[in-house]
């Protein structure tokens, strides 16, 4: 009998996020690239483990939602999300952007 779920490996490909990532924003750098990639595996890792009818781990409310060839498009979004975010964290551009939108007292 074949195998319902697809290996993690087949799931991601973090290089071609990240290279999305350094695609669409100067402000990339390596890491916040090395934060988005730990956050896709983290994300497929969780979503491969409690999707499906019957979930390798079940977690209950907190199983992934949505159908099993999601999970490669959900991780490549969180990489690129986490990896800019933690890019602008580590540059000290986030802290310069709240600054401005956050008044002085």
């Amino acid at each position: 009998r074949r195998n319902e779920r697809p290996a993690l490996g087949v799931q991601m490909n973090p290089p071609v996020a990240s290279s999305l990532l350094a695609f669409l924003s100067r402000r990339a750098n390596t890491r916040g690239v090395y934060a988005g990639i730990a956050a896709c595996l983290i994300v497929t890792t969780w979503a491969t483990l409690t999707s499906g009818k019957q979930p390798v781990v079940d977690l209950g409310w907190w199983n992934y939602p949505w159908h099993e060839l999601t999970i490669g498009a959900a991780g490549h979004v969180v990489l690129v999300v986490i990896g800019y975010l933690a890019s602008l964290l580590f540059s000290g551009t986030l802290k310069a952007i709240v600054t401005k939108m956050v008044p002085a007292r």
